[in-house]
């Protein structure tokens, strides 16, 4: 299946997906949303005229961002095992977004050593980093798909999986890159809007990114269930795992 092809059934998918994805979508960006804010009034008197207020606040905020960070994480599993329901025509619902609380330390251990095995191919230079992304890019899809898989056998497993696919994946993350620069125009709008109606520009920007999302998350993530799962057909509809195979 050609990129193009890709994202054709991606739409497809989420023109018959229920419950509707601009709802998932509404509900997944009002709680980041929602979580981001929170953070920023609790953490908001870290700093006092660019000083530093209370060294001890600094480990607070580093701590909340850790667990704020964590929290989309999972919350990010949960929507994607609800494209993945889309993307194959089986039923869902809203919980669905909530399914990643359910093998939370699974889920945690897998966000660790990514980033840590990302971190570390950083160190070295930029592409190699990259290459690690890309690697590691099919790792969520695949705990999702195998409850009893660990979480070193899903990055090892997207490794291998990602093998001759690196570079079709980040095409199809270039094709998105149209919708990232219709951001900017909108945003500028939204702000022109808000700071003539006496608001903060800033909420305005905020706003056409809301908006924005609404179809773009769900698009993005629909588009990347079905390279998933084309590529595991391609393989023969088995996930390889060091010497032996999960389905």
């Amino acid at each position: 299946m050609v990129l193009y092809e890709m994202k054709e059934k991606a739409r497809d998918d989420m023109a018959r997906a229920k419950p509707r994805p601009i709802g998932m979508a509404i509900i997944y960006l009002l709680i980041i949303g929602a979580l981001s804010l929170m953070l920023n009034y609790v953490t908001g008197g870290v700093y006092l005229s660019g000083r530093l207020a209370d060294p001890g606040l600094i480990w607070l905020k580093l701590i909340l961002q850790f667990l704020a960070g964590l929290f989309q994480i999972v919350l990010t599993v949960g929507f994607r095992t609800y494209c993945l329901s889309g993307i194959e025509r089986r039923p869902s619902s809203f919980s669905a977004l909530f399914a990643g609380f359910r093998d939370f330390g699974r889920i945690l251990r897998l966000s660790i050593l990514m980033d840590l095995y990302i971190l570390l191919r950083f160190l070295l230079l930029i592409v190699p980093g990259i290459i690690a992304i890309y690697r590691c890019r099919m790792a969520y899809f695949l705990i999702i798909d195998n409850p009893h898989m660990t979480a070193k056998e899903a990055i090892r497993a997207s490794s291998l999986l990602m093998n001759g696919r690196k570079s079709d994946l980040f095409l199809l993350d270039l094709s998105f890159i149209g919708w990232a620069l219709l951001a900017v125009p909108l945003s500028f709008v939204f702000w022109r809007v808000f700071m003539r109606t006496g608001l903060d520009g800033v909420y305005g920007t905020m706003l056409a990114a809301y908006c924005l999302g609404l179809w773009l998350v769900p698009y993005f993530n629909f588009t990347n269930a079905v390279f998933y799962r084309n590529a595991v057909k391609e393989n023969g509809d088995q996930v390889p795992v060091r010497n032996g195979t999960l389905r």
